[in-house]
């Protein structure tokens, strides 16, 4: 806010860290239509002395140095004697041509005021404007990706270059700091009092192309350094997903040693609604629902995190990586997935713990396809999770989605598939061959592009893989 004919800065407060000697600070003003002006500058003097006060007004309110205001031309204020450990602001420098009488309570004092120096705004058009919004990614250590050194970030930029937002890191959630703002030319640097360690933020939004719409930088906390990327939000009502918008499937790949870490298909379903809003359900192949709920960028990245509960609900742990969807519109989406998951004793399966990096496959799911899959003769294939042997079935596919399983000699396992045709899920069991009356359930997803069923099954302490394809 501008004073009067002065040009002198009134009403304007902020938070500095000044040494003794000579200081200047940066200043940023904004006009009614949200243009922000060029960094001018306050340059002052922080005096130590032998004799230490500091300034009040007149109600008694303390205006401890640049907390405070720029003393305003006509006013009179009061100084108060403090002890020698607290320093003081003197010989500010304004825009006044003779000292600043004021008025003690036993005695005037006199501060001295530059008379050569006054403040003016040059304002230039608001680089924030174009970037407004929510953005979304990951941070993770390209070099040695680790659950502590990764996470999941989210951002909603004000007008003002001031944010809010969260990172979601080992199991906690954590609130970045509402001090913190973007200067004019998109930098920011701020601290998450994170645990173990507070994570230091160093971040680049890109205000000089304002396409990317893309925030980039580092999180560190002094042992490692992951880099960041986070996405904004561009579609809407006015400007609709129209090349992603629809529904999918998508299976995670297990691992080949089921004894070690989870084997089968992690499996879930997706639905993109024309604002690009991604909602995620499914099930990691160890027994772990997962969802969640963030938006596709304009490219067509998607920041896939999903977390364990901490202690004392749960062990902790997180799976996530970049999954892009391609084509114009999308038909197929992929990438990989990172999975870590410590010891303990939730959930049952693999409690000794896991970490693994897996592909992530997935295709467009259409819903009024008929049939859902191409298939009328398939084969199923139970493997692992504690399965003395593999178990192989015949199925039929009806025109009207309908799975069965002819009489035969093999089919002897009591299995039973039902398909899901408003999500493309798959749903069922079968008999363990090991102990008949032990039934074991099957989940999985259809995916529509590769002609098959994905999915998984949990045994006594081991996940096995549930596959339907041509024979």
């Amino acid at each position: 806010k501008l004073a009067n004919p002065s040009n002198l800065w009134a009403n304007w407060t902020a938070s500095v860290a000044p040494t003794p000697g000579s200081n200047v600070i940066s200043v940023y003003a904004m006009d009614a239509s949200g243009s922000i002006s060029s960094t001018d500058t306050v340059a002052f003097k922080y005096i130590l002395s032998a004799t230490l006060a500091v300034l009040t007004n007149g109600a008694g309110s303390i205006l401890p140095g640049l907390n405070g205001k720029l003393l305003p031309i006509g006013n009179l204020y009061t100084l108060k004697a403090v002890p020698a450990a607290n320093n003081v602001f003197s010989n500010w420098i304004g825009g006044t041509t003779s000292p600043y009488s004021v008025l003690g309570t036993n005695a005037s004092y006199t501060f001295a005021m530059q008379s050569n120096l006054v403040l003016q705004a040059n304002f230039v058009p608001n680089p924030f404007l174009p970037l407004l919004g929510t953005f979304s990614g990951l941070f993770l250590d390209t070099n040695d990706v680790t659950e502590a050194s990764s996470g999941f970030f989210t951002l909603t930029l004000m007008k003002n270059g001031t944010f809010t937002g969260k990172i979601l890191t080992s199991g906690t959630s954590y609130s970045l700091p509402t001090t913190a703002k973007f200067d004019v030319s998109g930098q920011t640097q701020f601290t998450v009092a994170a645990r173990p360690n507070s994570l230091a933020f160093n971040l680049q939004l890109d205000v000089s192309s304002p396409s990317s719409q893309r925030i980039v930088g580092t999180v560190s906390d002094g042992n490692w350094t992951a880099e960041l990327n986070a996405d904004r939000a561009t579609f809407g009502a006015s400007n609709k997903a129209v090349s992603y918008a629809g529904q999918y499937t998508l299976a995670i790949a297990g691992s080949d040693d089921a004894a070690a870490s989870p084997g089968g298909f992690g499996w879930a379903t997706l639905s993109i609604n024309p604002a690009g809003l991604t909602s995620m359900k499914g099930s990691l192949a160890d027994g772990t629902a997962m969802s969640q709920l963030v938006s596709v960028s304009k490219d067509g990245r998607w920041p896939l995190y999903t977390a364990y509960s901490s202690p004392p609900g749960g062990n902790g742990g997180a799976a996530f990586g970049w999954i892009v969807f391609s084509n114009q519109p999308a038909s197929t989406l992929g990438g990989t997935m990172y999975w870590f998951r410590p010891a303990g004793k939730t959930p049952t399966a693999y409690q000794s713990g896991f970490t693994n990096t897996v592909p992530v496959i997935g295709c467009a799911y259409n819903p009024a396809s008929k049939p859902l899959l191409a298939l009328t003769n398939g084969q199923v294939t139970l493997d692992g999770g504690n399965l003395p042997v593999s178990i192989t079935n015949q199925v039929n596919l009806s025109s009207n989605n309908v799975i069965t399983v002819p009489v035969t000699a093999v089919n002897t396992n009591k299995l039973g598939l039902t398909i899901n045709k408003t999500t493309g899920t798959v749903s069922g069991s079968f008999a363990n061959p090991a102990n008949p009356k032990q039934t074991l359930k099957v989940g999985g997803v259809l995916l529509q592009n590769l002609t098959n069923a994905a999915g998984y099954f949990l045994g006594t302490n081991q996940s096995g893989a549930f596959l339907l394809q041509s024979p």
